[in-house]
């Protein structure tokens, strides 16, 4: 009689009994498990894992110990029971009414666009990563945005009258290339600050590189007034201690993909920007 574990090289053969190989198996036919091989459930492995060379479908809940993105991810309900849609909106109120800004930062054929009581009141561009809104008086706002396609700053009003007309214009805009990671803005002393992070160094020669810190002057252009020389720039916030302005610019070394853990965080201040004093380095951590 054969014994139950005894395995043929050519053939079909139905095996019943617990095999365990002590060298490596090579598989050339099509294999079909019924239970499970190393502990391991084949289905529940091919149906739940994450392939890492080409695009997939999750259509089940999954929980991430740590994850890094390289490329672009669609969701399509929520992340951590945050609807990721919704953060897409900014509101603002003009003439006593409110407003909706909607933003398209991954479709290049959907506009950005400006809506009142879900009626569009007007288009900003495609490819819009970003929105601040400014309200200068009640019946007038500056827009602030970033292009990814183009790499421009768009500067747009949007003002009311008495009898609730609209006018939506483009101010100006600033070609401050791409590869921008973050652009954050902020009012002082009644003039507006944008601050855009960009990787220093790394681009083609025409773009502005750095971190880039412009003014919108007299509300009508953007000037260029300071460059901060930081690597890799992964996020900058702006915040605001005893009358003085700060920025925290990481370099964007992720503790999970630097073998070492390192991350740099540079502290810059100012005392006074109006009189050109600029940002200098405060602290690193």
């Amino acid at each position: 009689r054969i014994p139950e574990d005894f395995v043929t090289l050519n053939g079909d053969q139905n095996v019943w009994s617990v095999l365990t190989f002590n060298e490596p198996l090579t598989v050339d036919r099509k294999l079909v498990a019924s239970g499970s091989l190393s502990g391991q459930n084949l289905h529940k492995l091919a149906t739940e894992s994450l392939l890492r060379d080409k695009p997939q479908v999750l259509s089940h809940p999954i929980k991430f110990e740590t994850i890094v993105f390289r490329g672009d991810v669609l969701v399509a309900h929520h992340v951590d029971n945050v609807d990721l849609s919704a953060l897409a909106l900014r509101t603002f109120v003009l003439n006593g009414e409110e407003f909706v800004v909607h933003m398209s930062p991954y479709s290049y054929n959907f506009s950005a666009y400006i809506s009142k009581s879900d009626q569009m009141v007007a288009p900003i561009g495609p490819s819009i990563s970003y929105i601040e809104v400014f309200s200068l008086s009640p019946t007038i706002v500056f827009l602030i945005s970033y292009q990814t396609t183009t790499g421009k700053l768009l500067v747009h009003s949007l003002e009311t009258d008495s009898h609730n007309k609209y006018k939506f214009s483009q101010v100006t805009e600033s070609n401050v290339g791409t590869g921008t990671s973050k652009v954050v803005a902020f009012m002082r002393q009644n003039q507006v600050y944008v601050v855009v992070a960009k990787q220093y160094g790394l681009n083609c020669m025409t773009d502005n590189t750095g971190t880039l810190i412009l003014i919108l002057k007299n509300y009508r252009t953007l000037e260029l007034i300071q460059t901060i020389p930081v690597l890799n720039v992964g996020d900058v916030v702006h915040f605001e201690n005893y009358g003085k302005d700060y920025l925290a610019i990481s370099d964007g070394i992720s503790a999970v993909m630097s073998s070492k853990g390192r991350q740099s965080i540079y502290i810059y201040r100012t005392d006074s920007i109006r009189n050109n004093c600029g940002f200098s380095l405060f602290q690193t951590i």
